[in-house]
């Protein structure tokens, strides 16, 4: 039975390192690197005598990304399909001495699999899974395809990272007597004036609880930043010291940023936004004496961020509407499509019929055959629509840049044949922030057909290059999160539904026809976009149907996925130093799947 013992491997230091007794976390998040292992195909056994750790594997030939959390008395089980696999432990959220004696990671034996996997059955079935779901997750743990689970308090889909309960319990896991070493190292540490929203002395939150104690309620007291808090914020005791520890680590830094328990769930910020922090900045934050935290789209250096909660708080940001746009410019809308009539009507529909802003629409044609498409093409013909034929292998990319040929106008709007235009204000609120001149792409948010999140932007470094975060979000998930309530940046946004300049689109070469005929181009263009400075935006009030996103499923053809294959490496070649840290992607995210999980 292959057993790796991960406590007495070799490894590298990433902000926690191993010693006596456990791990000594340096960082918020810091991991341990283990290196690349060889392993089998089976299942295997994650387990720790530790409160909580997440074991990260990442198959590079597949750029498959595998994360399992385990904690004392619940271990954690996946199936591999075998390979090399870069290995990493995190230990803790919070900085500081984590003790631990044993982290196990080993090959599963047979009756113990089996064991385990019958359990899982039975649990399903009283719990009520429905007999088609229960049947896919038997498929999925037979299988060759990787696939995990929890021991215990996780659904058995669920991979098994860390709760929110798991994150809020390191507070009172790290060991007390570590911070008077922590204190120690902070002899000439900064200290704090804490100041409240109308700018007084709070009169309760959490001071009175704080570890370290160079603050004071004083304005006229000597001083080097300044902390301030919303209305009902309580700091957690370790708030100050953390800030302090940060202020040593980044000495340029002016403005710190934290994450928060609001409503008792962690928000997991980012450091910078000036579309989402139009209003200032989210408390609780931190700022130089002499420093005006403004958030500006020129001072993105000023900002970082703490990316574990410091405070809770019962009430949630306030946020700002996008600006209102200075012109009412027309744009062109690109429509790729071959057939599939009864989708493209639907979307001409929306365009013609229900799309107040001024545009003209131009379809690309790949070779359409069916009479039904070009009886659509002769009705709509009539009212203005430009046909662009293009009868050749199908090449995403050039279709694209062949309707961007062909566009009169300075925007163009890049749209899928199965987008639904249920609002006559989408390309409102998507040219309001296309006519910036920091804007790069501007993208929708876009709903499945129930009206779940398809799309809120993409984020680099999750699944396998990059994905879509928060997948299957609920219509009140979507009003309760921040960055999908309110216009905010992203790395990239998809091209099903995008926006951007024509002289800019242009500037960077278009859409890649040679690396990405099919996919990732659109992420390629985002990025080529922010090299020059030029950011990619979501917004929010852009809001549209994405009927077909969800019903591809995984496409098992040889040949397609060798071209897929093909597009990830050319990816992963061109921008993997941009896959290490998203800035708009919080540390404490899970990168293992699509659906939000804290760390």
């Amino acid at each position: 039975m292959k057993l790796i013992d991960l406590i007495c491997a070799a490894g590298e230091a990433a902000g926690a390192q191993l010693n006596s007794g456990g791990f000594q976390v340096e960082i918020p998040w810091g991991k341990y690197r283990l290196g690349e292992f060889s392993l089998d195909d089976g299942w295997y056994e994650f387990r720790t005598d530790g409160s909580g750790m997440v074991l990260t594997l990442y198959d590079r030939s597949r750029f498959n990304l595998v994360e399992l959390s385990a904690s004392c008395g619940a271990p954690a089980y996946v199936r591999l399909s075998g390979g090399a696999y870069d290995l990493s432990l995190l230990p803790g959220a919070r900085p500081g001495r984590y003790p631990t004696t044993l982290v196990r990671f080993q090959l599963m034996p047979l009756l113990k699999r089996t064991r385990l996997l019958t359990a899982r059955l039975f649990q399903a079935l009283r719990d009520g899974m429905s007999l088609a779901r229960i049947g896919e997750l038997v498929r999925l743990a037979l299988s060759k395809q990787t696939y995990g689970m929890r021991a215990a308090g996780a659904d058995v889909s669920d991979i098994g990272v860390m709760s929110a309960a798991d994150l809020e319990r390191d507070l009172a896991d790290v060991q007390l007597g570590d911070y008077a070493r922590r204190l120690a190292e902070l002899a000439e540490g900064p200290v704090f004036l804490i100041r409240d929203a109308t700018g007084n002395a709070p009169s309760s939150a959490g001071v009175g609880t704080q570890v370290y104690d160079r603050f004071t309620l004083n304005p006229d007291r000597p001083h080097d930043f300044v902390v301030r808090l919303a209305q009902g914020d309580v700091l957690t005791p370790d708030a100050l010291l953390q800030f302090a520890e940060h202020i040593v680590r980044q000495p340029q830094t002016d403005v710190i940023l934290a994450d928060a328990w609001v409503n008792g769930q962690p928000t997991a910020r980012v450091a910078w936004d000036p579309l989402l922090y139009a209003a200032g900045a989210p408390t609780p934050f931190a700022h130089r004496r002499d420093v005006t935290p403004q958030v500006t789209f020129d001072n993105q250096a000023a900002f970082s961020i703490i990316e574990v909660p410091l405070a809770k708080s019962d009430a949630a940001c306030a946020f700002v509407d996008d600006p209102v746009p200075t012109d009412r410019l027309p744009c062109s809308v690109i429509i790729p499509t071959r057939d599939r009539a009864d989708l493209l009507a639907a979307c001409l529909d929306g365009l013609f019929d229900k799309t107040s802003w001024p545009h003209e629409v131009i379809v690309v044609d790949n070779g359409s055959v069916e009479l039904e498409t070009f009886a659509l093409f002769e009705h709509y013909t009539h009212r203005g629509l430009k046909i662009v034929r293009a009868d050749m292998p199908f090449n995403f990319s050039t279709l694209c840049n062949l309707g961007a040929e062909a566009a009169v106008h300075d925007y163009l709007v890049f749209l899928n044949n199965d987008v639904v235009l249920h609002r006559s204000d989408w390309l409102h609120h998507m040219m309001a922030l296309a006519e910036l001149p920091q804007a790069g792409a501007v993208g929708a948010r876009l709903l499945y057909s129930d009206g779940r999140l398809q799309h809120g932007g993409v984020m680099l470094g999750l699944t396998q290059l990059c994905g879509h975060l928060w997948r299957g979000l609920s219509q009140a998930g979507q009003r309760s999160e921040p960055r999908l309530a309110c216009s905010s940046l992203r790395s990239a946004v998809t091209a099903a539904c995008l926006c951007v300049a024509k002289d800019k689109f242009f500037a960077v070469g278009g859409f890649d026809e040679i690396r990405f005929p099919v996919t990732l181009n659109d992420v390629d263009l985002c990025m080529k976009l922010s090299d020059r400075g030029w950011l990619s935006i979501l917004s929010a009030g852009a809001e549209a149907f994405h009927l077909e996103g969800e019903s591809r499923g995984v496409d098992l053809d040889p040949v397609k996925m060798a071209r897929r294959l093909s597009e990830l490496n050319a990816f992963h070649s061109r921008w993997r130093d941009r896959l290490v840290h998203d800035p708009w992607l919080s540390a404490g995210t899970a990168r293992s799947s699509e659906h939000f999980k804290r760390l």
